[in-house]
């Protein structure tokens, strides 16, 4: 804690330079500064702390963004943005407020996102906090030293610590059991109900894929690390973890990080602070006076709380109550609050004279850097190399959780065996004939049948199938039972040839030949006549899609000739084939 007359540059280098000197602190790495914007502090970490990560309290960030864009919808979206622990709920949740306001999405692109967001936090700190509440309640806590003389105001904080520390001690040695402290296991135990909606599966080397909802994560026991980097930013355990520990037995309250235990607890807060003789016991030294500060009288009553917008002003139920009280008048001219048309001019002079204050009170004045007592660091006394140290601790228990599973990534966009087998793959045939058993692709001539197949035609191309058996082949009209159909519908029975048409039908007796498209028998053994045991009938067309289908009689040899469909004529038979017909033939046998 440090007092000084302005906040500057050259006051927060000085305060930063004496705290850096005073824990002899050489690696500035480790060390995490959270703030809000004060005047100068941005330069001055940079400068005294140039390898620390710096982090800004989002609520100072969220204020100055209801300037710009108001509505409920686009504050959940911030906060969303600031919570999202990894890359990729971090990108979604960007596109979510893309969609709702443009003009709010372009205004946050131009914010660092490592110094505001969760995923891009250092996970070393074990520390995911977004506000700079701490400093908040130190300062409430001590709101009422800060109206006493600087003596009288020194003695009051030192008194407030002194109690404090001893409230600590005393509290976590009776009260306190377990492990961890009470609030870590609050959290804990929020994370356990969690866990039931998880279900991990063990990939080996303790290593899971953990399914949660429509996401999957995977948990590395070893190296203490889930997807979803809660565990590793925080120190406590997720839910995706823990449904882990539950298959492999272990206690959730092992895996939680070190600083939340009683005992890094009670080693933080082991240093009484003792308390100080009477005034007049004190010796004179030889040390420089000390001036009260120049005292501004300025008009009011001098605030002591710092003002709350609409929105943090709650009720007793905890709901947000939004009215008028509170809310700023705006002026129709100048579109600032605090006024209206009527003293627009009044205000505009009061400007005037406020911003010539302010320039008055933040004149630098590098003659602050002088008070700065010449230290000499030492690297041994480094916290990094002090083993009683918590920052030695963590990097410590850093080192040790290492995965022995190395991650599975995307491959090069240029592999070294895609570059060497780039010239051996072949190239692309520009024309390609597939000839399967039964259909023919490409211009050509028919196959010869084997022994036992006729041929079906369907949509123009030829399939072989296997007289007798129960296959069928899809036509333009009817169906057929327990036999071969064809573009005419033929189909056979029992071993009964039977045909029709898409006009009309002949049933005969024991064979039926017909062809496509317009036929019509119903006669005796020897021809198309009415009446008698069998029949057959036929009629020939030419053209495109001509069909051609011939059966003979029991026992005695046909020729069937199988044309090439792509041509507009009908070719020579260039095939003939054997096929011995008999009526008693059962089906699937041929004879």
């Amino acid at each position: 804690m440090g007092m000084v007359e302005v906040e500057s540059t050259f006051s927060w280098e000085w305060f930063l330079t004496t705290v850096k000197n005073d824990l002899n602190i050489v690696n500035t790495s480790p060390f995490t500064i959270m703030s809000d914007k004060q005047k100068g502090l941005i330069n001055a970490v940079a400068k005294v702390f140039p390898d620390s990560e710096h982090r800004f309290c989002v609520r100072h960030l969220y204020q100055n963004f209801h300037m710009l864009f108001k509505g409920e919808t686009l504050k959940n979206d911030l906060w969303a943005i600031a919570r999202s622990t990894n890359d990729t709920k971090f990108k979604m949740n960007r596109e979510k407020l893309r969609e709702d306001s443009p003009s709010a999405y372009a205004w946050l692109d131009g914010k660092d996102p490592t110094q505001w967001v969760k995923a891009f936090f250092s996970v070393f700190p074990k520390c995911d906090i977004l506000l700079n509440n701490m400093s908040e309640v130190y300062n409430s806590y001590i709101l009422e030293a800060r109206d006493f003389p600087v003596i009288s105001m020194m003695e009051c904080i030192k008194s407030k610590i002194t109690a404090r520390h001893e409230g600590k001690q005393r509290q976590a040695v009776n009260s306190w059991s377990g492990r961890i402290c009470p609030k870590i296991k609050k959290k804990l135990e929020k994370e356990i109900e969690l866990s039931a909606s998880c279900f991990p599966s063990h990939s080996g080397l303790g290593v899971f894929s953990v399914l949660s909802g429509n996401n999957t994560y995977l948990v590395d026991i070893h190296a203490w690390t889930c997807d979803c980097r809660r565990w590793q930013l925080s120190g406590i355990p997720c839910s995706h973890s823990i449904a882990c520990f539950r298959e492999e037995r272990i206690d959730p309250e092992d895996m939680v990080h070190k600083c939340y235990t009683i005992e890094t607890y009670l080693q933080a807060y082991g240093h009484n602070v003792m308390p100080m003789r009477d005034r007049a016991h004190w010796e004179q030294v030889d040390g420089p006076f000390i001036h009260p500060p120049v005292y501004k009288k300025r008009m009011g009553r001098p605030p002591k709380n710092r003002k709350k917008t609409p929105e943090e002003k709650l009720q007793k139920d905890g709901s947000i109550a939004l009215n008028k009280k509170g809310v700023s008048m705006h002026c129709s001219i100048c579109g600032k609050a605090d006024h209206n048309k009527k003293g627009h001019q009044k205000f505009m002079q009061r400007e005037m004279e406020r911003e010539a204050q302010e320039q008055e009170d933040e004149i630098e004045d590098p003659s602050i850097l002088n008070d700065i007592r010449p230290h000499v660091l030492d690297s041994r006394m480094d916290p990094m190399h002090l083993p009683l140290s918590m920052v030695y601790r963590m990097r410590e228990e850093e080192r040790v959780h290492v995965s022995n599973v190395r991650p599975l990534g995307p491959l090069p966009e240029i592999a070294r065996f895609v570059a060497d087998a780039r010239d051996s793959i072949p190239e692309r045939r520009s024309t390609t004939t597939a000839t399967t058993r039964g259909r023919i692709r490409g211009k050509g001539k028919a196959r010869a049948l084997d022994e036992g197949e006729t041929s079906a035609s369907r949509g123009g191309k030829t399939k072989r199938v296997r007289r007798g058996s129960s296959i069928a082949t899809a036509g333009p009209s009817n169906a057929a039972r327990g036999g071969t159909r064809g573009p005419s519908n033929a189909a056979t029975r029992g071993g009964r040839g039977v045909a029709r048409g898409p006009n009309n039908a002949t049933r005969g007796g024991e064979r039926v030949a017909a062809t496509w498209p317009t036929y019509a028998a119903r006669g005796g053994r020897g021809g198309a006549a009415t009446g008698g045991r069998g029949g057959v009938a036929s009629s020939t067309s030419a053209g495109n899609g001509w069909w051609h289908l011939l059966l003979g009689q029991d026992g005695n040899t046909t020729n069937s000739a199988i044309p090439d469909l792509n041509t507009n004529v009908i070719p020579e038979l260039n095939t003939q084939e054997v096929i011995n017909v008999t009526q008693n033939a059962p089906i699937g046998h041929v004879e």
